[in-house]
């Protein structure tokens, strides 16, 4: 019979496989694996026999040495990648086996003469040949090659240089929650702040000129625009609207802002008001449907308050001018504060439908 032969896979540490199952399965004659499970062996003589399946070590490999007497195919799973066989590992062939081949070379010395003779061990030759070859063609080295199918690596890093895919110089790299990438404009909702500064006081009831408040014990500097408590008064900003923007999904303002002291009410109503302008549009056209939101304040506070979607008047498309109107709605019931509303700026909240504006 066949000699045992040591099984050369996971002999050697892999990271890769740490706690991986092994099973050994015998081959049928035409080369295929069975489902029967092989007799594993702990040495080439003694009788002491070992478990299979095997379970790898906190290596990746086999914990002990490991022989079989007949081919088989080694089976991993209950790994996170899928489940994969190796190819035919044949034992030695034995003593019993040597001897039937010298023997049918003498019987056919004794028949034929020495021209049999030749052919016989010309045929032997070949059987030894593929045979070492097959032994060859199901050792693999490990980590397999880029070639050979593998990656090349014990570890992730190695694996992805070498396959071309390197975090951050081959591919982007993930963000720190790992639910999206780093270096990319996504889709989506976004903010664009706009303070008091990029406003100016519209020229027909204008609110108050950009000033100047500080806090009086840290000295806490913010620039602001006034709006009176007894009638609307407005400030406004425009901007060009990304190729990238979605037109369907319109706008949102926060607004920013603080009450003057003394105040005896508090509550506040803004408004926001938008039109978008492109080539060869009139300059001189309505404003969209104002949108309203009321806030409450108190003495010292800085607020912050959101309000629902506005949509520019006229026909939006990329690329157009939008203007916007801000302005308190003094005259409104609900706007009870009763000094002056400091608008320290604007996040205009502006949806984007494409990552770029190619």
């Amino acid at each position: 019979m066949a000699q045992r032969t040591l099984i050369p896979d996971f002999s050697e540490a892999n990271p890769i496989y740490v706690g991986a199952t092994v099973s050994a399965y015998t081959v049928s004659d035409a080369g295929v694996k069975t489902a029967t499970l092989a007799t594993l062996y702990a040495d080439e003589t003694s009788t002491t026999l070992l478990s299979n399946p095997q379970v790898l070590d906190s290596e990746g490999k086999f914990s002990q040495p490991v022989y079989t007497a007949v081919a088989v195919i080694l089976t991993i799973s209950g790994l996170s990648i899928p489940d994969h066989d190796t190819g035919i590992i044949r034992p030695k062939p034995g003593d019993d086996e040597l001897y039937a081949a010298v023997s049918r070379v003498m019987a056919l010395a004794g028949e034929a003469g020495i021209d049999a003779v030749n052919a016989a061990a010309s045929a032997i030759a070949a059987a030894a040949a593929q045979a070492a070859a097959e032994a060859a063609a199901a050792s693999i080295t490990l980590p397999l090659i880029v070639a050979s199918g593998g990656t090349g690596g014990t570890d992730a890093a190695t694996a992805r240089t070498n396959l071309g895919v390197e975090i951050g110089t081959d591919v982007l790299a993930p963000t720190g929650s790992g639910t999206g990438l780093s270096g990319v404009l996504k889709t989506g909702l976004h903010s664009a702040p706009f303070p008091a500064r990029a406003m100016r006081p519209a020229n027909t009831s204008g609110c108050a000129a950009l000033a100047l408040a500080e806090s009086s014990t840290h000295k806490v500097n913010d620039e602001y625009l006034a709006f009176d408590a007894a009638s609307i008064e407005y400030a406004g900003f425009r901007f060009r609207a990304p190729k990238s923007s979605d037109e369907t999904a319109g706008f949102t303002v926060e607004f920013e802002w603080a009450e003057a002291s003394g105040a005896a009410a508090h509550n506040v109503v803004w408004q926001a008001e938008m039109q978008a302008q492109g080539d060869g549009d009139t300059i001189d056209s309505a404003w969209g449907s104002a949108v309203t939101v009321t806030d409450t304040g108190t003495a010292g506070t800085r607020r912050f308050c959101t309000t629902g979607v506005v949509t520019p008047g006229g026909t939006w498309a990329e690329g157009d001018m939008i203007h916007v109107r801000l302005s308190r709605k003094a005259t409104d019931g609900s706007d009870t504060l009763d000094v002056d509303a400091y608008l320290y700026g604007v996040m205009l909240g502006i949806t984007l439908a494409a990552g770029n504006d190619a």
